[in-house]
């Protein structure tokens, strides 16, 4: 047997370093009580030095024995991103208008290598195997770039007091210029421009008092850059539609949104099957289910929430991928139960919470070859208003369960353990 928290390959690797770093300012201008603009800028830095060592062949070379390499995967991302907007209310007769235009722009560089070298045979129960790391050479190198700059306008329409309908279009030109190189030979050099209007259209309708109905269609346009091996990176595009109920108080305390939608998305990044440290583009993703999001507080003291979500998401189109394969780390059911409550009069300021989530299975790889269990979590919280500042208390697993999440690393079929019983105090002041 191999004890499940067994550590195989190299305990001396370079610990994996992430920094991210953003800024970001707003200049907001009211003309009048009706217009005003405003301006968001925001610089955006990822340095990502990631270290590891894993097994290099899917299957034991004898017994519990396998082959090990070790991996070097360093990247970095900056972007820089301004958006401008106009917004502004009027009236023509008896319809009112809520209207929003403005503009985007986006300039995204990103930058990967990757590394692998051999490291020797490990025994995954005989720990006394494992073997020291060695940092591999940088053999591939991929750069992105892309710039975006789009004008937008929208209408929001009131018709009585029954109907609001929202209209809005969006032209985006995207240019993209991606570098891929292998060995030191130049595989793949892209410089290419798309341009896309892309609507989105979307009405409610209320019923009755609490009661609204709602059904919207949209489209999608995006430029792609972060996806290792894919060397001529195409826009993601997508389609979809959505309707629903929307509730607010139609009994007291009672509020929600009740919605079915559809998804139809085009080349996604994908992993590829064929080569377990690169990217595809696959051919086309369809998600469809329904979505129920309820709270109720019958008072002040008490608060339930219960949501549900219903997701079937598989491949629909594609010349690598079989079509019909689960798309991976997506549980076809989840639910989340909580309740929280508040104490009154002598013991006003003491706050006590818990709550379950649950996933079903998820699978790990496309093609479906294996999936990891689903998994139900319990979680508990206790706050307490000082006045001068509050004090919090939240504890995560709480039943301190062994279970294992889909984590993606690669194309390989990888897990992670579930976050053990842990437990968080958090000191709020509120000036």
């Amino acid at each position: 047997r191999v004890d499940d928290d067994t550590f195989a390959g190299s305990p001396d690797a370079p610990r994996t370093v992430v920094k991210n770093r953003a800024l970001t300012a707003t200049l907001s201008h009211r003309f009048s009580d009706n217009w005003r603009v405003e301006v968001t800028a925001r610089r955006f830095a990822n340095n990502f030095a990631e270290f590891g060592s894993f097994p290099f062949t899917g299957a034991p070379v004898a017994g519990t024995s396998y082959i090990f390499a070790a991996a070097s995967l360093p990247s970095r991302v900056r972007q820089s991103f301004v958006t401008a907007a106009v917004d502004g209310q009027f009236t023509t007769g008896s319809v009112e208008h809520h209207v929003l235009a403005g503009a985007d722009y986006d300039h995204t560089n990103y930058t990967a290598q990757l590394g692998f070298g051999p490291l020797g045979l490990v025994d995954y129960a005989k720990p006394s195997t494992n073997v020291p790391f060695v940092v591999p050479a940088l053999s591939d190198i991929q750069t992105d770039a892309m710039r975006s700059t789009a004008a937008f306008v929208q209408d929001q329409v009131s018709v009585g007091d029954r109907l609001d309908i929202t209209g809005s279009l969006r032209w985006t030109p995207i240019h993209v210029e991606s570098a891929y190189i292998s060995g030191g030979f130049p595989f793949v050099d892209t410089d290419r421009t798309y341009h896309r209007v892309t609507p989105r259209f979307g009405a409610t309708y209320r019923l009755t008092d609490g009661v609204s109905a709602f059904a919207g269609y949209a489209e999608g346009f995006k430029g792609l850059v972060a996806a290792f091996g894919v060397t001529d990176p195409k826009p993601e595009t997508s389609k979809s539609y959505e309707a629903g109920l929307k509730l607010a108080s139609p009994v007291p305390g009672l509020s929600g949104t009740l919605a079915a939608y559809r998804i139809v998305r085009r080349n996604v990044i994908t992993a590829d099957p064929a080569n377990p440290f690169g990217s595809i583009q696959s051919g086309e993703q369809l998600a469809r289910g329904f979505e129920a999001d309820v709270a109720y507080e019958p008072g002040p003291q008490l608060s339930i929430l219960a949501a549900f979500a219903y997701t079937d998401a598989e491949v629909t189109k594609d010349n690598r991928l079989p079509v019909g394969d689960s798309l991976t780390r997506v549980p076809k059911t989840s639910l989340r139960l909580a309740a929280r409550y508040r104490f009154q009069n002598a013991w006003r300021g003491l706050e006590l919470g818990g709550g379950l989530t649950a996933v079903s299975s998820r699978e790990l790889t496309l093609p479906n070859t294996a999936r990891v269990d689903g998994s139900v979590l319990l979680d508990a919280q206790a706050s307490y208003d000082f006045g001068w500042a509050t004090i919090s208390v939240s504890v995560v697993n709480l039943t301190g369960a062994d279970d294992y999440a889909p984590y993606q690393y690669l194309a390989r079929a990888v897990v992670a353990p579930v976050q053990p019983r842990s437990a968080f105090v958090t000191v709020r002041k509120t000036f």
